[in-house]
């Protein structure tokens, strides 16, 4: 894993607050939750009938629909 400080301090206090990360770290269940958190796969929610339709609908004017 990689991480990263984006640096964008307009003072010299938000530098030192930015620099200041560098040294911070992250327990195992910190990172486990983050890392649940910013999961990209979209979770599997229930869809009823009419949801589940439109997802094998075609698209009009197109050879699908």
């Amino acid at each position: 894993m990689v991480t990263s400080v984006i640096l964008g301090a307009r003072t010299g206090e938000q530098l030192q607050d930015n620099l200041g990360a560098a040294g911070s770290h992250l327990s195992e269940e910190e990172t486990d939750r983050l890392d649940t958190a910013s999961d990209p796969a979209p979770a599997r929610l229930p869809v009823r009938r009419a949801g589940t339709d439109q997802r094998s609908r075609g698209l009009a004017g197109t050879d699908a629909g």
